[in-house]
């Protein structure tokens, strides 16, 4: 049986993204392809509800082990 986990990368050969007005009032959507003969490589980060209209970005990455890095110079 395969299994899906947080952190699974996959190919995509089209993709969808859905993004909402500041008010979440609006919803747009855009199919994507990528360039001719290329794939999208896509990482899972994780799932929330259906109605979510924002996602902590940077939550879900340090959750799978990256951390932003600070410049020291």
């Amino acid at each position: 049986m395969i299994s899906l986990h947080d952190g699974d990368a996959s190919f995509a050969s089209s993709f969808t993204k859905v993004v909402y007005s500041e008010d979440g009032k609006q919803c747009f959507s855009a199919g994507f392809k990528p360039s001719k003969g290329k794939k999208f490589v896509v990482l899972l980060l994780g799932e929330v509800d259906k109605t979510a209209i924002d996602y902590d970005l940077e939550a879900a990455l340090n959750r799978l082990g990256f951390y932003r890095k600070e410049d020291n110079r």
